[in-house]
């Protein structure tokens, strides 16, 4: 590309509007949320980036997409069905309703958007049944469906059932889920009526069987086992009496007996550890007595083999780590030995196959998360790993699928312990993996930094990257292995700053790099041992910036740093490790600190700095450590603070921030200080950021990211960057890139006819841009708002005259664009609002005859406005304003391009104002720049062929990638991507 000579300054002289000008409104497009990405089930506190990826450190152990608490998962390769109803709460029970569909229980709230409470159905075609309108006012443990008189057994800790009394036992109609009028057991523990709870349910002819926990059915003493008869709800006489909880149950009706588990050591006067056998006609327990050493939470029957889960650790005199296999005839343990590192709830034996579900990590020898198929002869586990976030508590299988419910919101991910690898182009997590632990105790990572090709890693744990580290470790970024560098901190590290020679670490701790270091330490980048650097703070440090200047910036909660009372904030000289005189003075803790030129933004728990009122969030002048006029005002605690050249975005827990609504997050102007319209909110605590061009990462303690299901990391589009599309006119199809770069079309979508103008705007504010076109024959628009092969076309107007040219920007900064005629034989320009027929708002004379219409946010205001390209001498000519009736100046003037060039344009970089760029028909050959000046080219790439037409928009985010990474789930079903369209070479 050459370089060219400065242009011409052109006047535009505006004629009368057919309307009168609006007053403008600012605003950005809407935030776009990253659908695709991931989110993690705990807290998520620091995030660093590094190329295409951001390293996320907290309290979470598995990242993975928001399923709900019951999912339907292949059973051949673990993919995720997410065309089911996504389940908010607990399922703890999920039984076969006889037609292909299902009854849940648990503790939720809402299934597939429709209120359900603690209840519902499913029906086989994925969808709520709105007829069976069961709802418990407790927790459900337990289903039981009988096909033979269509009722759905029910049992938990509910004392109402459809807002009509029933003590933790009750029977529904399994259409309507009304009650069954006449049977009304009542289950109770008179010694403790909250904890009465029924857990198991067994069904043999007219005999109920009942486990939980309880004293008494009916008026008849029955301690934590007994049965009820079908037809009225008595009792039966039937008495085992259990010591304490029975949790589960297996019916064997062909050999008269029923087998039960729970924390029991009694029943009857027999001992029995937490395992009996019991004949169906008599309450005396059967010989068979293999003694668990703990609860038993789960059975399941299979031939002559009892499957059985808890917490226990031996079975007999066998080892067995709350998972084995028994003998259902003579109660001897087999050779079968998965050895859980946690608690088994669920067994569903499955040909040649045992579905397990719990609370483990390790089961089969291999790492599992909640959720694993082992063989049933060796007992390891299988290649199947969809995983989950939390506690399985149950799983039925059908056909080729499983349905597993239980406490989390995360499944068919992959387990991440604390720290992970997320691929910023896929929002997913990348095969990067290192294990964080903190033995017994819970681990937590609290601070990242990256210094050359090492992560440096602080928080809270004992063991990282495969070696014993004390709460601060160096890990390998090829491949998450501990470094030999290990200074060893005695209490939490929760803050760094790096450079080529110096880790400079900050937290609790009183000794680190083997030297008493209070709070704050200079790490050697080699060696890991403490340098001579001592500030020596009196309390905890908790962010830290370095400088130019040879010092660094450092926040907490200390009031003594570097030999000076210094509360809260100081500067320390890198030498000699002293406060240096600059002291802002805030009046509580700082938790967040950007340096941006000659200023200092810092944000935290402060109300005032140097005794004047700013609250929470600052601009402090590094000359003299004076407060500047910027005054956001937040109404809470700030926690992170992220920059780029543009943009300053803030996090924490604020609800309002430069007197407007905004829900944790916001972005200010870096240039003038102004509160950006971007509106990226959360429902909780954001406490870190970082920024990777237009890709925002924020993480926290919420669990709705834009009022979507999000949980403690989302993925924003800071501020959304404008790609490459083209027109083909001889096909009449559009071929639109979510990168600018040489590459195939990721959407191509058949529209309109071959003497059509392509056109594309955001034309309902939702942040994307989408594809339409301008019947030239005509001068009617015809819009859509989705690019999609087939979408419906949603607007239809007429604006201008037969062979004017279109064009679209947000002319009045409401966020949703409106469109635009170029008049080529006289350069008169009509600019209109709305999508309708009607006046034009705006007309004014621009350019001249051959000239060719652009639009953009040339000044970053919110707000488009026109311009032209002189194709003859390659010069475009731009203006910051829309007037009516006045003469104007054009603001930018300069050349780009050759002659004959066809000009487009859009944000190519992220900062909220638009640049340009040219195609060059002949070739294909497409040239992007930033800056509104004549010279070369920032992006260049190769894409389309001769005579096609360009546009730019967002798109939105690209689509998934194909899988997920070391796992055998299958992510949920990507847009389909346009056929295959190479550009020309």
């Amino acid at each position: 590309m050459r370089r060219f000579l400065t242009g011409l300054i052109v006047l535009a002289v505006c004629v009368a509007s057919l309307a009168h000008t609006p007053q403008p409104v600012q605003a950005w497009k809407a935030p776009n949320l990253n659908t695709n990405a991931w989110s993690a089930n705990g807290d998520v506190n620091a995030i660093v980036q590094d190329g295409n990826l951001f390293y996320i450190g907290g309290s979470f152990n598995f990242i993975g997409p928001y399923t709900g608490s019951w999912v339907a998962l292949s059973t051949t390769t673990g993919a995720w069905d997410n065309t089911f109803p996504l389940v908010e709460g607990t399922v703890r029970a999920a039984v076969p309703d006889g037609a292909g569909g299902w009854y849940i229980g648990g503790d939720f709230t809402s299934v597939g958007g429709v209120g359900r409470t603690r209840l519902a159905r499913i029906l086989s075609n994925k969808t709520v049944d709105t007829n069976f309108t069961a709802s418990a006012d407790g927790i459900v443990n337990v289903l039981l469906f009988d096909s033979a008189t269509n009722r759905l057994y029910v049992g938990g800790q509910f004392t109402q059932i459809n807002s009509t009394s029933r003590s933790r036992l009750a029977a529904v109609d399994g259409g309507t889920g009304a009650l069954i009028s006449g049977f009304a057991p009542s289950v109770m523990l008179d010694i403790d009526p909250a904890s009465t709870a029924v857990h198991a349910l067994a069904l043999n002819g007219g005999t109920l069987y009942v486990g939980g926990k309880f004293d008494r059915i009916n008026m008849n003493g029955r301690n934590n086992i007994g049965a009820v008869n079908t037809s009225d709800g008595t009792t039966t006489t039937w008495n085992p009496n259990a010591n304490s909880t029975v949790f589960t149950m297996a019916l064997d009706a062909p050999n008269n007996r029923l087998f039960i588990g729970g924390d029991f050591t009694l029943v009857g006067s027999q001992v029995r550890y937490h395992l009996a056998a019991l004949p169906l006609d008599s309450s005396t327990p059967l010989a068979w007595d293999p003694e668990a050493s703990g609860s038993v939470y789960a059975m399941a029957l299979s031939g002559s083999t009892l499957y059985v889960g808890g917490a226990f650790f031996d079975i007999g005199t066998e080892f067995r780590s709350r998972i084995a296999a028994i003998d259902a005839d003579t109660g001897s343990v087999t050779s079968w030995d998965p050895n859980a590192n946690g608690i088994v709830r669920v067994i569903v034996p499955s040909g040649s196959s045992v579905y397990v579900g719990g609370e483990f990590n390790i089961i089969g020898n291999q790492v599992r998360s909640n959720l694993a198929m082992l063989n049933n002869t060796t007992g390891s586990a299988t290649s199947w790993n969809p995983g989950t976030g939390g506690a399985v508590h149950s799983i039925a299988i059908s056909g080729g699928t499983a349905f597993v419910g239980g406490n989390y919101r995360h499944a068919a991910g992959v387990r991440r312990t604390h720290l992970a690898a997320i691929d910023i182009n896929t929002g997913r997590p990348t095969s990067w993996n290192t294990i964080v632990s903190n033995g017994t105790q819970t681990a937590n990572v609290q601070a990242l930094a990256i210094q050359g090709s090492t992560l440096y890693v602080g928080g809270r744990f004992n063991f990282i990257g495969g070696q014993p580290r004390q709460n601060i470790a160096a890990l390998q970024l090829s491949n998450g292995a501990a470094t030999s560098w290990n200074p060893g901190a005695d209490n939490n590290v929760q803050a760094f700053a790096t450079n080529a020679t110096t880790v400079y670490a900050g937290g609790q701790f009183t000794n680190i790099g083997g030297q008493p270091r209070n709070r704050i330490a200079a790490l050697d980048i080699t060696t890991g041992n403490a340098t001579s650097w001592n500030p020596n703070a009196d309390s905890g440090v908790l962010t830290i910036a370095l400088t130019t200047s040879n010092t660094v910036y450092v926040g907490g909660v200390f009031s003594s740093i570097g030999g000076n009372i210094r509360r809260f904030l100081a500067e320390v000289d890198l030498s000699t490790g002293l406060a240096t005189a600059w002291d802002p003075a805030p009046d509580n803790s700082v938790h967040s600190i950007v340096v941006s030129g000659e200023n200092v933004y810092i944000g935290g728990f402060f109300l005032e700095v140097g005794s004047v009122p700013r609250r929470y969030l600052a601009q402090v002048r590094r000359i003299d450590g004076t407060l500047t006029s910027w005054n956001p005002d937040p109404d809470n605690n700030v926690y992170a603070l992220a920059l780029n050249s543009s943009t300053l975005f803030v996090g924490g827990d604020f609800t309002q921030i430069g007197s407007q609504a905004r829900s944790r997050l916001a972005a200010f102007d870096a240039a003038t200080g102004n509160l950006r319209p971007w509106t990226g909110g959360v429902n909780s605590t954001v406490r870190a950021m970082a920024l990777r061009v237009s890709q925002l990462a924020v993480g926290g303690q919420f669990t709705l990211a834009n009022n979507a299901a999000y949980t403690h990391y989302a993925m924003f589009t800071a501020l959304p960057i404008d790609t490459i599309g083209i027109f083909r006119p001889d096909q009449a199809r559009f071929y639109l890139r979510n990168s600018n770069t040489t590459g195939f079309a990721d959407i191509e979508v058949a529209l309109g006819q071959s003497d059509d103008y392509p056109v594309a705007g955001d034309w309902n504010g939702d942040g994307i841009a989408t594809i339409g076109f301008y019947r030239r024959s005509t001068g009617q628009f015809f819009l859509t708002n989705a690019n999609v092969q087939g979408a419906p076309i949603v607007y239809s107007f007429f604006l201008g005259n037969p062979d004017d040219i279109p064009f679209a920007g947000d002319w009045d900064g409401d966020g949703r664009d409106g469109v635009g005629v170029f008049r080529p034989s006289n350069g008169l320009i009509y600019l209109k609002n709305t999508l309708d027929t009607g006046f034009a708002d705006f007309t004014l004379i621009l350019g001249i005859p051959g000239d060719l219409p652009v639009a953009g946010d040339w000044d970053g205001d919110g707000r488009d406005t026109p311009g032209v390209y002189r194709p003859s001498t390659a010069t475009y000519y731009l203006v910051n304003s829309i007037c009516n009736s006045c003469v104007i100046i054009a603001d930018f003037s300069f050349i780009f391009g050759d002659p004959g060039d066809y000009p487009f344009a859009g944000d190519w970089n992220g900062d909220g104002r638009s640049g340009v760029g040219v195609y060059r028909r002949t070739n294909g050959v497409t040239y992007f720049r930033n800056e509104l000046s004549t010279g070369i080219a920032d992006i260049d790439i190769v894409y389309g062929i001769g005579n096609d037409l360009p546009i730019a928009g967002y798109w939105g985010a690209p689509p998934p990638p194909p899988s997920a990474p070391e796992s055998s789930a299958s992510e949920p079903s990507a847009p389909e991507v346009a056929p295959t369209f190479v550009p020309r070479q």
